[in-house]
């Protein structure tokens, strides 16, 4: 970014937001951030040393918007943001999910407007992109495209671009998969009255290490997993077929059939092995 640009995020006193803030406020840009929530925005700014609005004032002179609110009202934002929008400016989102938030670029944003949907593979914590994963999504962004790009990789981030229904299709395993298996641990443990403080020394790695992973989930807003789970369309078939598998695993256990079970097992050993294979060859050639 040579010239000195005007940002303005959307949902900036939230936790994304202020990282977002954060992470571009020393780039030789004029960041501003609005947010329904007056005290938290006016907190934010203080901080970051930035500008905060209550309505949508700065979005007219923005070279850049990132709208970075819950997925339920992600889409309502883009159509009041969008006609807003100056020419040749840039339009972003940071939701988890890129189906929803791009159809409605598409739809409710004017053409002159570049538009890129991201999807920001790590949390709020540490203040640039080094060593972490982004999904980009163009929608049109001839002018925006490379400098967003470089933007990342200068900070030591790792890029991948694809489609709103690939990323979808991936996150409903990434996300969708591995939450709701952690999110039913934390259900057994609570059905179960299982206290982990009067048990800790029966617990095993493995127990620790899921015990661990759902704590990260827990900390976080409940309505964030809530909505990957509800707004990714993909989701329900992965778990469908999920309670198919569920259901032959238990047979094999209330029949106590150990060979079929140990099967079942062996075949996925093997599903993995013959991936990390393929890796290892890939990388020696």
């Amino acid at each position: 970014m040579n010239k000195k640009q005007k940002i303005t995020i959307v949902g900036g006193a939230g936790r994304m937001g202020h990282w977002i803030a954060q992470n571009l406020k020393n780039q030789n840009t004029e960041i501003h951030i609005t947010d329904k929530n007056k005290k938290k925005g006016k907190k934010t700014a203080r901080k970051l040393e930035i500008k905060y609005h209550q309505n949508y004032s700065p979005i007219k002179n923005s070279d850049i918007v990132i709208i970075s609110v819950p997925i339920k009202a992600t889409t309502k934002v883009i159509k009041e943001v969008g006609p807003k929008m100056k020419k040749n400016s840039l339009l972003m989102d940071v939701t988890s999910i890129k189906e929803q938030p791009v159809n409605a670029m598409k739809k409710h944003v004017p053409k002159h407007v570049e538009k890129i949907g991201t999807h920001p593979l790590f949390g709020p914590e540490g203040t640039t992109f080094k060593d972490k994963n982004i999904v980009l999504v163009p929608i049109n962004a001839d002018k925006w495209l490379d400098k967003v790009k470089k933007y990342i990789t200068n900070q030591g981030g790792n890029i991948r671009t694809m489609t709103a229904s690939e990323h979808d299709k991936a996150m409903a395993v990434v996300q969708g998969a591995s939450h709701l298996l952690l999110i039913l641990f934390g259900s057994i443990l609570k059905n179960q009255k299982f206290n982990i403080n009067q048990n800790n020394d029966l617990t095993t790695p493995t127990f620790r290490l899921l015990h661990k992973d759902l704590d990260r989930i827990l900390v976080q807003n409940p309505e964030l997993y809530a909505s990957i789970q509800t707004h990714n369309r993909y989701i329900p078939m992965i778990h469908k077929k999920t309670i198919k598998d569920y259901q032959k695993m238990l047979e094999t256990i209330e029949t106590q059939d150990t060979e079929k079970l140990s099967q079942i097992i062996e075949n996925i050993d093997n599903y993995i092995q013959n991936q990390k294979n393929q890796k290892n060859t890939n990388l020696e050639n």
